[in-house]
């Protein structure tokens, strides 16, 4: 990314046709140079700079990953539609009613 802004700025060239040359669009590219000072300060090796959002509850999230190691251990399969029936059951659980 940063050597694509490298190149834009070097040759003084529109951010069209340099999106053209490394086959991005535009807009992805307008981003980047928005972001270039995250993008400087990053690890090399960091592949997306979003902000992740925190989990709502941290303790029903560890209560959750732990659930889901064992299913695992257990060979059950698992599902995204069984994973939110399992979360909301634990938000309704009166152990985390009162982090809520």
């Amino acid at each position: 990314k940063l050597n694509i802004i490298t190149y834009l700025e070097e040759n003084e060239i529109s951010i069209k046709e340099v999106s053209k040359k490394f086959n991005i669009q535009p807009n992805q590219l307008r981003d980047w140079i928005h972001n270039k000072e995250m993008l400087i300060k990053a690890s090399p090796n960091t592949f997306k700079l979003h902000n992740r959002c925190l989990p709502y509850c941290l303790q029903i999230e560890e209560t959750l990953y732990h659930w889901i190691t064992e299913q695992c251990q257990l060979q059950n399969p698992i599902t995204q539609e069984l994973v939110t029936v399992k979360a909301a059951s634990l938000t309704q659980n009166t152990a985390f009613q009162n982090l809520l």
